[in-house]
Parts: structure tokens; sequence; C-alpha cells
């Protein structure tokens, strides 16, 4: 056999064996072929934002905790049964500002005819801290009791509202609007609007219409503030519009509840640092208009990378990584060609 013949099988031989080491590689590590990120839907992500939560609400996929709320062809909706009703949606794991900016998006289209501007209103919720439950009794000027062994006795209504970041969205009716609220609510507190409490921040914000359309909540931590911009994509411009001014809080606004004193206030702790461990959903019942309710489409959640750190695509690391095997076989089976 003549030496072109035998550099033939050992090329092929060393091709063999770099394609084994190849597939090993993907087995131990585990490195997705893909590099590019999922977009969903039409929110015009960023290459630098890492998906958390994409639902087009498709089907009930048993992620999504339901009270009063249902899923059915393509959005959520209250059903009905209750005139507060939620939907939660617990991360796997918590969001925290100092890994980078955390967007909620959604879609969200407001009943056509018969609008009521309070009862067809929605609330999005981030929640950074889970509170006690809360006996409220509305007859008895709106007194509000943390319960005993989470119960509340029968002249009590239990709530459940945990410290969250909130947008508060109310559509136009009758040529009429109300500003969109985006503001901090630490507790429950029943009859006090948001822009009357001087102790945590709250945000007025123009409100655009009832149209369908695509909102983004970015928060993130700048200068050791948090700050919190709500956006609508512009269809015509096709880009993000900023929607007035950032709410703009300290970390040590994202209060909780832990206790309650004789005179009835509460006492709080502070989250710190601020992670966002779930997102809840508020939707009113409009017992007037109950066949043509407010309807949320899709929702996504995305955090962003922070930038300054280089971190290598999983393509490039599979090619340093290849590379290597490749080079190191490739110079240990050339030795033993020599050797021969």
């Amino acid at each position: 056999m003549n030496h072109i013949s035998l550099n033939k099988i050992m090329i092929f031989h060393l091709f063999n064996q770099f394609l084994e080491k190849c597939s090993t590689l993907f087995l131990v590590v585990g490195i997705p072929l893909m590099t590019e990120p999922s977009l969903a839907f039409d929110f015009k992500f960023s290459t630098k934002e890492v998906v958390v939560v994409n639902d087009d609400f498709s089907d009930d996929s048993g992620n999504w905790l339901l009270n009063g709320t249902s899923i059915n062809s393509g959005f959520l909706f209250n059903n009905g049964t209750r005139s507060f009703a939620t939907a939660s949606y617990s991360f796997n794991s918590a969001l925290n500002l100092n890994d980078g900016a955390i967007n909620l998006y959604w879609n969200v289209l407001f009943p056509t005819i018969n609008v009521n501007r309070e009862t067809d209103a929605y609330i999005m919720g981030l929640q950074y801290e889970k509170n006690p439950v809360f006996c409220w009794n509305p007859k008895n000027n709106n007194e509000v009791v943390l319960a005993t062994n989470n119960d509340c006795s029968s002249e009590f209504t239990k709530v459940e509202e945990d410290a969250e970041l909130r947008v508060w969205h109310r559509p136009t009716a009758s040529g009429q609007s109300l500003p969109i609220r985006s503001y901090i609510d630490p507790d429950f507190t029943p009859g006090v609007e948001p822009e009357n409490r001087t102790d945590f921040p709250s945000l007025l914000l123009d409100n655009i219409g009832n149209s369908e359309t695509d909102y983004r909540l970015r928060i993130e931590k700048k200068n050791q503030r948090i700050e919190s911009q709500l956006s609508f994509f512009d269809d015509a411009q096709n880009r993000w519009v900023v929607l007035g001014e950032p709410l703009v809080a300290t970390p040590s606004q994202f209060q909780y509840v832990v206790a309650q004193n004789f005179e009835g206030n509460y006492e709080y702790g502070i989250d710190a640092p601020i992670t966002f461990e779930s997102l809840n959903i508020l939707l009113r019942n409009d017992r007037n208009n109950s066949q043509n309710p407010t309807q949320i489409h899709t929702i996504a959640v995305t955090q962003e990378k922070i930038t300054g750190t280089a971190v290598p695509e999983p393509l490039t690391i599979l090619g340093a990584g290849t590379a290597i095997i490749f080079g190191t076989g490739f110079k240990r089976n050339l030795g033993k060609a020599k050797n021969r």
C-alpha cells in the first residue's frame, strides 16, 4: 500500500474520531445548536433579552393558577364568577434586578361596546414579596386586620394581596378616559387611591385608548434607584414609544407587610435584594357586559443580560472545545504515525 493510501486512511480515521468526540461533547455539555433568542410573537425583543415567560393562551397548560379567570381560544378573561378575578404565574426562580433589567410584555383588547371604565379595568402586578392574609370588613369603615392562621371570622372577607409593582389600566368610555396608574402597592388599603399615598411612589400616565395594543413595562436598577418605564408599540412607527416619565423608587420603598400594631397600622419589611417571584393579573367583572369582557391575549417576561462582561455564544464554546479536541487528537495520532 502506498503512502497516499495510508494518508487517506489516517485522515479518514481521524475525522471519525473527531465526529465521535463532537457527539460526546453534545451529550455531556448539552450545548444547544440554536444561538438566536426565541422571539415571542411580535413583541420585538432585543437580542440581549432572555425569555422567562412566553404564553399566547392557546391552551390552559397548567402554568397559571386561575381564580375566577379562564383561558379560552387564545385569551385570558374574567369568567363572571368573581368581581375581582386573578391569574398568577410563578417563575421557576426569582428574577433579581441585580442580574439585569426585567421586561413585562402584554397585549390587551378592551370591550368594543358598553364599556365601563372601572369594571372593565385590569391590573398587571409583578410580585416582589408575599404578604399575610388580610381580613376586610367593608361594612365597618373598610376595617382591615391580619388573619389568624390564614382564616377570617364570618363578618370579614378574606383577601390575599401581595406586595407588587403594578400597572392599573382602565379603558376609555363615552369619550372620557382615565389615566393609567403605575405604582408600588405594598399592602391592602381599600378605598385609598395610589396617587393619594405619600409614602409609596405612584404615577399617572396618558391613556391611548381602547384599540388592541402591545405594552411593555421595563424595570431597571439605575444609579441606586429603580425605574419602571411603560411603553406601547406604535405600529405606524414600528417601534416602542414611552408613555410619559418612568416611575422612580428607592430600593427601600419596596416594602411589604410583616405585622400590624394596636392602632391598626401596618409594620413593614424591605425586600432586599429586589426580586420578583411571580406575575399576577387582576381582571374586574363587568356584570352588564359579561359577553364582551376585557381580554389579555399574550404575555411575555424577559430579563436582559448585563453588558460589560463578554459571554461567549454556545457555538463559540462548541467551536473552541471541538477545535481543542480535534487538534489534540490530530497531534497525538500524527506523532504516532511519524514514529512508525
